[in-house]
């Protein structure tokens, strides 16, 4: 599992295999700029009541980066690239997908949240 977390020499790169990534599957990487996750698609189930952790925040054993990157492109090349990008041997999580109708029927604007993980610094 460790091997699937970026180092943070890799995360510099993570914009290059994503961008090339989606020109593979005929996507145009528009624009992409790191974001600070505001809220979690993720609801958890309700958990029973349990007592207090211990005092001092948890270990942190990773930490995400969170980017948002615009495409432009079809469904069906979107469908291909996110299925790529799924099996990718590191870790790249989608967090959300937006996708616009575009001037074409065949091409549409795409945004992509996407998060990534690296292994956090131990003090």
């Amino acid at each position: 599992m460790q091997a699937r977390f970026f180092t943070s020499d890799e995360l510099p790169g993570l914009i290059a295999i994503v961008s090339d990534l989606a020109r593979q599957h005929k996507l145009q990487m528009i624009a992409s700029k790191p974001v600070q996750r505001t809220k979690s698609m993720f609801v958890p189930p309700p958990q029973p009541v349990m007592p207090p952790p211990p005092a001092g925040p948890p270990p942190q054993f990773y930490k995400s980066q969170d980017f948002e990157i615009e495409f432009a492109g079809g469904y069906h090349e979107l469908g291909v690239f996110l299925s790529t990008l799924r099996k990718h041997p590191k870790l790249i999580e989608v967090q959300d997908l937006t996708i616009v109708t575009g001037e074409s029927p065949t091409e549409h604007k795409i945004i992509l949240a996407i998060a990534v993980y690296s292994k956090a610094e131990q003090t």
